[in-house]
């Protein structure tokens, strides 16, 4: 009789189906992985980079506001060159940011620093998106509309301690970042703070606070 042998099949040249199973699952599982450092990896460089603009923006508007006191003639208790100095800096703080600057009309009119809250809004980039509105009944409607997404918007918070202190706050933002700068104009110091976030962060990237005597 002769005796027949069986070579199993890994030491003829091929594979079983166990270890093709066991092979296409390690190389989904190294796939994934590999995925997962990539993507990891880009958002890593996405955050800082945003970082890296927060505080490239954070450093002009601080040396626009010093640009804007040496324009206006430094700090003052005179209403009218507190003035002349936020006109300055609305000015320096719109190249920094490479924007228009918003227009107060010199703080005449509704933009007067001796009436109450406005804001002044520049838009740079906007993007079409559907809004509810008020239908005038009680309701909504949706109404198609150009929302910013890009921009420059001023906020003047009204008379404080008589005319004393004037506050204005900038929001400079793109899809993003978001850097907000708070002016206090106050008889004897002028304050800056700046505040920069990534979109979708709560927790600020970069602050800064500066004090002008």
């Amino acid at each position: 009789m002769r005796k027949t042998s069986i070579t199993p099949s890994r030491f003829r040249g091929g594979f079983s189906i166990s270890e093709v199973i066991v092979s296409m699952a390690l190389i989904i599982m190294l796939s994934v992985a590999g995925f997962a450092a990539c993507y990891i990896g880009l958002s890593m460089q996405q955050s800082a980079d945003r970082s890296v603009e927060i505080w490239s923006i954070s450093d002009a508007i601080s040396d626009a506001f010093g640009l804007a006191l040496d324009d206006s003639g430094g700090v003052s208790d005179d209403e009218s060159k507190k003035a002349d100095f936020v006109l300055a800096f609305n000015k320096r703080i719109a190249f920094a940011v490479d924007c228009w600057a918003p227009d107060v009309k010199s703080f005449t009119g509704s933009y007067a620093l001796d009436g109450g809250e406005w804001t002044v809004d520049v838009v740079t980039e906007g993007k079409t998106d559907y809004v509810a509105v008020p239908d005038g009944n009680g309701g909504f409607v949706t109404e198609e509309r150009i929302v910013a997404s890009s921009g420059l918007s001023l906020t003047y918070s009204g008379v404080h301690n008589g005319s004393a202190s004037f506050i204005f706050v900038y929001r400079y933002f793109t899809p993003d970042i978001e850097v907000r700068t708070t002016v206090n104009v106050r008889t004897g110091n002028y304050y800056l703070d700046v505040e920069g976030y990534s979109s979708g962060k709560k927790q600020a990237t970069y602050t800064l606070r500066e004090v002008y005597s």
